[in-house]
């Protein structure tokens, strides 16, 4: 591989690596979708509650789509899934 190619190539993955990849459907940068998610997970367990959704009119109002699993709150997959307009996480 000649120097030219090498460089490009770590190019590409460095900027991958720094957040400027972006989420589908709303065109958000993923480490909004990160931010957004801290800001709403008030208690700091990881997780959404319902009570801490509703903070959110958006979010409130798709809850119940957005819990795939149906524990009764959102992971960061289920909330970066609901905000990038995912129909499910992986």
């Amino acid at each position: 591989m000649s120097i030219k190619k090498y460089l490009i190539v770590t190019t590409i993955f460095l900027l991958a690596g720094t957040g400027m990849a972006w989420s589908g459907g709303q065109h958000r940068p993923v480490d909004n979708l990160h931010k957004d998610f801290t800001m709403l997970d008030k208690n700091k367990d990881g997780f959404i509650s319902k009570e801490e959704a509703v903070q959110d009119k958006d979010l409130g109002s798709q809850f119940e789509k957005a819990d795939l699993n149906k524990d009764g709150k959102l992971s960061i997959d289920e909330f970066v899934a609901v905000r990038s307009g995912e129909k499910e996480t992986k």
